[in-house]
Parts: structure tokens; C-alpha cells; sequence
């Protein structure tokens, strides 16, 4: 039976322009956390700096006992400062590479120099002494609170998305499957199977290779699934139909285009590969036609893409079974 054998170990990690916005999507997702709480940190100092002073004069007049409320104000300040702290501690070591990059703008610089951000609430506390002995410990009550606060609303739903789609397109294997599942569906939808369903798609590995087969099909079914998927995971060459995706609003890296095999050469057939393959990678294309003008633009702009990727194909392969 016939099988197919995904492009080169590694490839849709490593240079699948999909897979690199997600992974880039990530890291920005990350940079853009980090100076949030970088600016949540200046915000925070000047409003502790108002807090440790009313604070304060205020507990000053109250008839508690001074050292009881300080150590009140002492076990909050822990607590919360501590889980800053290490949420600060876990997103500076996400950015790490960012940072250090060389071609990065110098005008963020700053991000790298911490100093002022720690010196600026140490010496308004110590300031605060001037006012009373509790007013830093409220200063430090307000300060590390608030950040803590900033933590715990930290925005990661979209860098959980972009985390959650970059393994599910680096993976070859789920990868392979995905687009296994949405041809052997468009062509079942589209009647071109003899008796074959998606059901049967069987995936085997052997060491570091993987292959994806319909099992105990018949022949036509087996060969026109192999080299339907291979034309579909290969650089374009010249199709009736390409799928085109429908890019993020973050996207740079051009368009992006897959071939419609020739066997799903109709309008009918090249939507339902459309609709199959985008709900299985949670993506949304669109079919191309490129027998007209606009289309032929499409193409060329797509063959151009495929003409650095002349070792990126997906490989038919003999397996005896």
C-alpha cells in the first residue's frame, strides 16, 4: 500500500511560516506583559507613596497597638511581594531573548536597566520615616499589593491561544493527522473514494519517521489518498485550486497558500477541502481559483514561495503490510 512521509524532521517547527507566527505571537504576547508590568510598577510606587503617607498619620491616631498592626502589615506586604516576585521573576526569564537581542530598538533599553524600578520604592519608604515608623510598611502594603493584583489580571488568553495553536502546528505527527483527516473527508464528501472512509487513516512510526496510510483499503483508494495528501503537503506547482488562509491581524510573513490536489479540482470539491482542513486546524481558508487573472497573481506569488522549498516535500513510500 501506498503511504506519505511528511516533509523533513522537524520542518513545520523549524520553517513552517504558520507555525513561526504562532511562536512569534508568543514571544510578543510575552514583551508586551513585561512592559505592562514594568508601567504597573511606576504607577504602583506613586500610589504607594500617597498610601504610606495617609496610612501613616492615620493609623498613628488609632488606639490598636502599634506593633500589632505592624505585624499585620508586615505578613501582607510578605505575602503579596513574594507572589509578585516570582511571577516577575518567571515573565523576565520568558523575555530573556527578546531582550538581549541585538537588532532590537535601542529605545527600549531601558527595559534592561532594573535599578530605578527597586531604588525608587526604597528610598520613598525610607522617606516615609520622616512621617511615621508604619508609614513604609503601609508604602510597602499598597506597593506590593497592587502589583500582586497586576499579576493575577496579567491578559495571557491570547498568549495561552498562540501557545495552545503553535504546538498543535509544530507537531508533525498531529500535523500529518490533521491534514490526513480534512482530504480523506473532502474526498469522501466528494464521492471519490470507492469504498474507503476517514475512519481507516492509520498512521505507523518507525524511529524518527512517520507515515499515514488509509488501512486495508483498496488500491484505488490507498493510491489516490497518497498522492492526493502529497500534492497537498508539497510546494505548489501549478493547481487548478489553492487554498489560501484567511491571515491573522498580526501576521508578517506574507501569504499563505496550500495546493488543492488535482483530484479536488472543482469549485465544490476545493470548498469542502477549504472547510474540512480549517476546522481541523482551527484556521479559516479560502479557495483560489487560478485559471483567471486574479487568481494566476495568487499562484504566481504562491510558486514563488515554493521555489526555496524544493526539499520540503512530502514523499509516496511503499509499505508492504
Amino acid at each position: 500500500m501506498e503511504a506519505i512521509k511528511p516533509p523533513q524532521e522537524r520542518y513545520y517547527e523549524r520553517k513552517d511560516p504558520l507555525t513561526l507566527h504562532y511562536r512569534e505571537s508568543i514571544d510578543r504576547h510575552i514583551e508586551e506583559q513585561y512592559r505592562l508590568l514594568l508601567l504597573n510598577m511606576k504607577v504602583a510606587t506613586m500610589a504607594a507613596l500617597v498610601g504610606g503617607m495617609l496610612g501613616g498619620v492615620l493609623l498613628g491616631q488609632l488606639a490598636l497597638p502599634a506593633l500589632l498592626i505592624g505585624a499585620l502589615l508586615g505578613a501582607v506586604a510578605a505575602g503579596a511581594g513574594t507572589y509578585f516576585y516570582t511571577h516577575f521573576r518567571t515573565l523576565r526569564w520568558q523575555v530573556a531573548g527578546r531582550l538581549s537581542d541585538p537588532d532590537r530598538n535601542p529605545a527600549f533599553d531601558a527595559e534592561l536597566n532594573l535599578t530605578p524600578y527597586f531604588i525608587m520604592p526604597l528610598l520613598f519608604a525610607l522617606v516615609l520615616l520622616s512621617v511615621s515608623w508604619l508609614a513604609p510598611l503601609v508604602f510597602a502594603v499598597v506597593y506590593a499589593g497592587w502589583m500582586a493584583v497586576c499579576a493575577l489580571r496579567s491578559p495571557v488568553q491570547q498568549r495561552d491561544e498562540a501557545v495552545r495553536r503553535h504546538t498543535l502546528l509544530a507537531n508533525t505527527r498531529e500535523r500529518l493527522l490533521s491534514y490526513g483527516k480534512a482530504l480523506a473527508t473532502a474526498l469522501g464528501t466528494g464521492k471519490h473514494f470507492h469504498v474507503a472512509t476517514p475512519e481507516q487513516l492509520k498512521l505507523e512510526e518507525e524511529g524518527d519517521e512517520q507515515f499515514l496510510y488509509l488501512s486495508d483499503a483498496e488500491h484505488h483508494d490507498s493510491q489516490l489518498f497518497a498522492s492526493s495528501l502529497a500534492e497537498l503537503m508539497s510546494p505548489i506547482d501549478n493547481p487548478r485550486y489553492l487554498l489560501r488562509l484567511k491571515l491573522p491581524d498580526d501576521w508578517t510573513r506574507g501569504e499563505y497558500y496550500l495546493a488543492v490536489p488535482n483530484t479536488l479540482g472543482t469549485r465544490k470539491d476545493a470548498d469542502a477541502l477549504a472547510l474540512t482542513l480549517g476546522e481541523t486546524v482551527n484556521q479559516e481558508f479560502e479557495a483560489v481559483y487560478t485559471r483567471e487573472p486574479a487568481g494566476r497573481l495568487h499562484l504566481l506569488t504562491a510558486r514563488l514561495q515554493a521555489s526555496s522549498k524544493t526539499g520540503e516535500l512530502a514523499k509516496r513510500e511503499m509499505l508492504w503490510r
